[in-house]
């Protein structure tokens, strides 16, 4: 997603929030469990997108910081919802 001005309030409260991956995963508490992203509807997947890579963002930003463990977790899930729009 290359639009980071998305007026979704979820996504608001992410960026307002100062756990961000702790926030992700309590919307999509099973993002890093096999066969989870593949049952996410279309449009399920396309905001988890959207905040996924607002966090992402944040990182690149130096707005958040994690661990480079938390990061490549980060693009897996990332690249596991963008093949499942493939």
């Amino acid at each position: 997603m290359n639009d980071y001005s998305c007026p979704c309030l979820m996504k608001t409260d992410l960026e307002q929030s100062v756990d961000k991956i702790s926030f992700l995963k309590e919307y999509y508490p099973g993002i890093e469990s096999p066969g989870y992203i593949e049952a996410l509807p279309k449009q399920e997947l396309l905001c988890c997108l959207c905040l996924l890579d607002s966090i992402l963002f944040s990182i690149e930003q130096e707005y958040y910081t994690c661990t480079v463990t938390e990061l490549i977790r980060l693009y897996r899930c990332r690249e596991r919802v963008v093949k499942r729009f493939l």
